[in-house]
């Protein structure tokens, strides 16, 4: 099933990536900015793709300076989201 991933953050600089079961998610970069740059995020308007039964979703969050909260949205149409199941693993 495909679902939509939206990083909530708060202002400042830092960059965000996501990886679902060992595979990255595709960045969107700000303009006039390339992959060398820290300030990058996922595309909340590209779908991912998630397989039956367990997915390993992995988010790594480089802070640099601003607020110090992450967040990340699942969006689907409802009988897709009651259908999931998340466990934390530390």
């Amino acid at each position: 099933m495909a679902v939509k991933l939206k990083v909530l953050d708060e202002h400042g600089h830092h960059a965000v990536r996501v990886w679902i079961n060992d595979k990255a998610v595709a960045a969107v970069f700000p303009k006039n900015q390339s992959a060398r740059d820290l300030t990058h995020s996922i595309d909340p308007a590209k779908p991912v793709e998630l397989q039956a039964g367990w997915n390993k979703l992995l988010l790594r969050y480089d802070h640099v300076w601003g607020e110090n909260k992450i967040g990340l949205e699942v969006d689907a149409p409802p009988e897709v989201l009651w259908s999931l199941k998340f466990s934390p693993q530390t």
